[in-house]
């Protein structure tokens, strides 16, 4: 099991009711998925990247499931090179006072976009594409 390059702080309160439900990594990205294990039921889940770290509460695991199903019918793991019908998106969770959301680009089918935003608007976005594409997907195939 691989562990994250970056070490989370949590409160005393919050590690003993956390538990590690499932966890993938494939090249340079990992994602873990944690349970709440007292109270009400509440996922959380870690994405760390080439170049993030993000955590966040998904409302269920059912999440997982629509991002695979997003991502995997790109044109790059489909096998094809058109340009989307229709792009999605796919909100993954919440962190705070922010959003979580996966976005489809609207010219390439094989190009996504990690976004973070408040009412305002996006505070980052990520672009996802050719092997960070590929190994995104094999991490959450994993979980």
């Amino acid at each position: 099991m691989s562990t994250f390059k970056q070490q989370r702080t949590l409160s005393d309160a919050e590690s003993t009711q956390l538990g590690l439900a499932g966890v993938g990594s494939s090249g340079s990205w990992e994602i873990a998925i944690d349970e709440m294990t007292s109270g009400a039921t509440r996922w959380f889940a870690q994405i760390e990247g080439p170049s993030i770290y993000l955590r966040f509460e998904i409302a269920s695991l059912q999440v997982l499931d629509d991002a695979i199903a997003m991502l995997a019918s790109s044109a790059s793991l489909a096998g094809k090179s058109t340009a989307p019908s229709s792009p999605t998106r796919l909100m993954l969770g919440e962190a705070t006072s922010s959003a979580v959301e996966l976005l489809q680009d609207d010219e390439f089918s094989d190009r996504y976009f990690l976004v973070v935003k408040q009412s305002e608007g996006p505070l980052v976005r990520m672009t996802i594409a050719g092997d960070n594409l590929e190994h995104l997907v094999a991490c959450l195939k994993e979980v």
